[in-house]
């Protein structure tokens, strides 16, 4: 059974084709009890996927709204309708902390709810506190660039001004544009990624992404939208709640009214503390513009169509439904009451599910029963569940094999804009002091002298300045970015710059990879002769060895997974080897 299968029966389950029942009949409040582990993902899921409209899942925090994502994003890969719509600060009125990843996300949830009719939104209370630009605020403040449709670079340059855009020399962050000749390079609030315009005249000839630490291209689209911070401004009117944004049919599915509610307030409280103890309010909106409260969060969900995920539910009158689930149970890494577990799920006629998003945890689980002579089956998933549970109704077992390997089970969430790890980055460049120590992987060390924009071939062309020995000055060009790292050496040593058109740079990597290749080959030679005597062959891994293997609570890459086999493939031979290692350093 693959995953389409598993989440088709799901939709199958008496309780969900219940609930849909309900929904149809325009009742509003629907309670949802005796839900454990991630059923509740699973089954909501299966009712919001043949239900039509927008559907929100509000979460109690953060991280049970980024295990919820998680879940769906599994079940239902690379689905578009999934977005994950955050708080873009921790506290009110503190624009220096806006996490500007965070505001991306936002408005990239914002722009699919008033383009699509169809979303999946995953949240929690502190981001629905916040308010927005309002609809009809936020598409007046958005532009459209095409290909081969004509504006000018003055034209482009007044909007990006008005959206309250910063102009700097090469950007690196979403809010930031740069115009150099004929190329506008815009970091859109709506993207992951900067673009690139190119003009032939006032038309534009392409439009492209491309990486801002690199400033290499990724890939060419025919159009991009630019939109604003929709978080930037304190003294915006005409904020609305995200509510607002929900048009035509929707499902409001909530962890805890409750629970939502005073969060919310308390925030709020929060807000009006802090602008209470503000001394410059000019220009800033009071909390009340800026803000949802309770009372207006109450006023929302009177109004919509709403499924409490909570025992004891907020409304009355709300139609109960109860599921019949159990939790997966704890074997505390017993491999005997796991078989026994499964054995007796088999006899009762159930289906056991093993949900994992890594093979080789799957792989460690079949060897695990095979060496303890156990006759099991399950149903290996390859996707990731948060937690596992059992159910009565449909006869299934989902268990997850972290829980089963007592791994700690991390969410993930979407990376922001990338910034290279190794090659200085713009915005470190930025950061850069005139006079801060660089290494040039071919000219060797020099000092940071400032960003300078110079003609090359009647092009301007944008540089980083380096000052070597005697004076004399290197342009780095942009795209060269990545040949450029900052000097690391003893705390407080004053490096020995080097001069150029010397070949004293190259010496001296020319005399470290040779004591390097001298180092290596001695090694080498010494364990050639170790290889041909033979040597202690350790025996075959067993059960154990696979339980602590799989407990581990990071995932191996491919190369350690690679390198793991081979250290034991090595430790199993009856010759002494580890000679690999050594080739690889050689290679280096």
């Amino acid at each position: 059974m693959n995953l389409k299968s598993f989440n088709n029966s799901s939709q199958e389950h008496p309780k969900v084709l219940e609930t849909l029942k309900i929904i149809e009949k325009l009742e509003t409040k629907i309670n949802w009890s005796g839900l454990v582990g991630s059923a509740q993902s699973v089954f909501s899921a299966a009712c919001a996927d043949q239900c039509p409209g927008h559907h929100v899942f509000v979460l109690d925090n953060k991280e049970d709204a980024a295990y919820f994502l998680n879940d769906l994003q599994g079940l239902y890969p690379n689905d578009k309708r999934l977005v994950f719509y955050p708080a873009s600060h921790k506290t009110p009125y503190q624009i220096e902390d806006t996490d500007n990843a965070s505001v991306v996300a936002r408005t990239e949830a914002l722009k699919k709810l008033s383009t699509q009719k169809n979303c999946w939104v995953i949240t929690y209370p502190e981001a629905l506190f916040e308010k927005v630009l309002s609809v009809k605020k936020l598409k007046s403040n958005t532009m459209k660039i095409e290909v081969d449709k004509t504006y000018s670079i003055e034209f482009i340059n007044e909007l990006l001004l008005e959206y309250n855009f910063e102009q700097v020399n090469y950007v690196y962050e979403p809010g930031q544009y740069s115009i150099r000749g004929g190329i506008v390079d815009v970091f859109s609030f709506a993207s992951d990624t900067p673009y690139r315009i190119e003009f032939f005249g006032n038309e534009v000839e392409s439009i492209r992404t491309f990486d801002a630490a690199s400033q290499l291209s990724i890939s060419s689209h025919s159009f991009f939208t630019i939109v604003p911070n929709i978080q930037g401004e304190m003294l915006v009117k005409g904020m609305d709640s995200f509510f607002k944004y929900l048009k035509g049919e929707k499902v409001l599915w909530i962890d805890s009214v409750e629970r939502t509610l005073a969060r919310i307030q308390l925030e709020f409280d929060k807000a009006l503390h802090i602008y209470d103890e503000l001394e410059n309010k000019e220009r800033l909106s009071e909390p009340e513009q800026l803000f949802l409260n309770e009372k207006e969060c109450i006023e929302v969900f009177e109004l919509i169509t709403l499924v409490e995920f909570n025992n004891n539910s907020y409304f009355k009158g709300s139609k109960k439904i109860e599921f019949s689930l159990s939790p997966q149970p704890s074997f505390n890494k017993n491999f005997d009451l796991l078989k026994e577990d499964f054995l007796d799920h088999q006899k009762k006629k159930f289906t056991n599910f093993l949900f994992s998003n890594q093979p080789k945890q799957i792989e460690r689980l079949y060897q695990i029963f095979e060496d303890i002579g156990a006759s099991v089956e399950f149903t290996p998933m390859n996707s990731a569940l948060h937690e596992g549970f059992i159910c009565k109704e449909s006869k299934i077992v989902c268990y997850t094999d972290h829980q089963i390997f007592e791994r700690y089970h991390r969410f993930r969430l979407k990376e922001g804009f990338r910034q290279a790890k190794q090659a200085l980055t713009l915005k470190e460049i930025y950061n850069l002091q005139k006079g801060d120590y660089v290494t040039h992987i071919d000219h060797g060390v020099g000092q940071f002298s400032g960003l300078e924009t110079i003609d090359v071939n009647g092009k301007p062309q944008e540089t980083i300045r380096l000052i070597y020995k005697e004076g004399d000055v290197l342009y780095v060009g942009i795209h060269s970015l990545h040949r450029i790292s900052k000097f690391t050496g003893k705390d407080g040593s004053v490096p020995k710059m080097n001069k150029l058109g010397t070949q004293t740079w190259n010496t001296l990597k020319n005399k470290t990879k040779k004591k390097i290749k001298e180092l290596a080959f001695d090694l080498i030679q010494l364990y050639a002769k170790r290889r041909s005597q033979p040597g202690y062959a350790f025996t075959a891994d067993t059960y154990l060895q696979n339980e602590l293997e799989a407990s581990f609570m990071y995932e191996d890459t491919p190369d350690q997974y690679k390198a793991t086999q081979d250290v034991k493939k090595d430790m199993e031979s009856k010759t002494s080897s580890f000679i690999f290692f050594f080739v690889l350093f050689l290679r280096v």
